[in-house]
């Protein structure tokens, strides 16, 4: 589903051992060795060669449940019936799209040799086409069936408990040995946090009771889409978040995660959104400060380098800072409400 990583480490024997089993329930042979794929941050995912060609073998984080996988294939197939290119997991014999082996859940795909766009290096073209594509997502899943899909977890958050996390951070940076310039940046942008939550910044998630909620995909950026050596799209994958959200919210986070925040970047990627979607000024407005205030609540990053030990989340931490400066400044919030607007 997305290119394999230049160096192959050694797989896990467990992982070999779980992919093996999977493939037996398919009918098939590994060929080769399971390469890790590039970019995968919570999930073991693999290229596997096959008798029958190569398969994209995900090994779900052990956090995910049964239920929430087979939602997240049950979303993915009806955006792809109604037009949303997508990858279908593959059906053993009895139509079993879901395996259990080793403790942890496997599902399989075609693999598809497709490449993404590359953050920090996407042109105007891409930003178009990225915000196109979340556009035709929204419009699509709109008419979704909301009857048992929960609400996001990001849509809400508690300020004391933001606080107590981000205090307990600041003090084992304190304690470190040699913290060096890199964990005192860290830091410095925490302590800003910190004092933005302490000093009357915060709002509660009920300010934003009134946003309409949608189907989303959930985590939409550009990883998550995979593209033809000519640009076309082929599919839209990782669809394990999908659930209510209001669609500016999503969209202002596909946004921050594919950094387009500057013209003209942010004006191509709304300039094609605005090919499927419309939204309203009071949208805009609450939906901007919505996502505001979960960004400044957000701990996410600070927990899983610091009390989970997870370096890989590291590079997460300096782009929260980027972001809390710029969303910092009102002006700045009024002016993406003009933008999302297209005035």
């Amino acid at each position: 589903m997305a290119s394999e990583s230049a160096t192959q480490p050694t797989v896990p024997r467990i992982h070999a051992a779980i992919i093996d089993d999977v493939l037996g329930r398919l009918g098939r042979v590994r060929t080769g060795e399971p390469v890790p794929v590039a970019d995968s941050v919570r999930n073991d995912n693999y290229r596997v060669p096959t008798s029958t060609g190569d398969l994209f073998v995900r090994i779900h984080r052990k956090d995910r449940s049964r239920e929430r996988i087979l939602r997240e294939q049950r979303v993915a197939a009806w955006a792809g019936e109604h037009g949303i290119p997508v990858l279908e997991p593959l059906a053993g014999p009895d139509g079993t799209t879901l395996w259990n082996s080793r403790s942890r859940w496997v599902s399989a795909y075609p693999f598809v040799a497709g490449r993404t766009l590359q953050r920090g290096a996407i042109d105007v073209a891409g930003a178009e086409l990225l915000g196109a594509l979340q556009g035709q997502l929204h419009a699509t899943l709109a008419a979704f069936p909301v009857e048992g899909m929960p609400e996001s977890s990001e849509l809400t958050w508690d300020t004391e408990a933001s606080i107590a996390l981000l205090s307990r951070v600041d003090d084992l940076i304190r304690y470190y040995p040699a913290p060096g310039e890199n964990r005192l940046r860290v830091q410095r942008g925490l302590r800003e946090r910190l004092a933005l939550l302490e000093g009357g910044e915060a709002r509660p998630p009920s300010d934003f009771a009134a946003l309409p909620r949608q189907v989303t995909h959930g985590d939409f950026h550009e990883r998550n889409v995979l593209l033809s050596e000519d640009g076309r799209v082929l599919a839209v994958v990782d669809w394990e978040r999908a659930s209510l959200a209001p669609r500016v919210f999503e969209l202002l986070r596909a946004i921050s995660f594919m950094q387009l925040w500057e013209a003209p970047l942010l004006d191509a990627c709304l300039r094609g959104y605005r090919r499927s979607v419309r939204l309203e000024r009071d949208e805009c407005e609450l939906g901007v400060e919505m996502w505001w205030q979960h960004d400044l609540h957000n701990t996410w990053a600070f927990r899983e380098v610091f009390i989970e030990g997870d370096s890989r989340v590291e590079p997460f931490l300096e782009q929260n800072a980027a972001r809390l400066a710029v969303f910092r400044d009102r002006d700045f919030r009024r002016g993406l409400v003009r933008a999302l607007l297209g005035q």
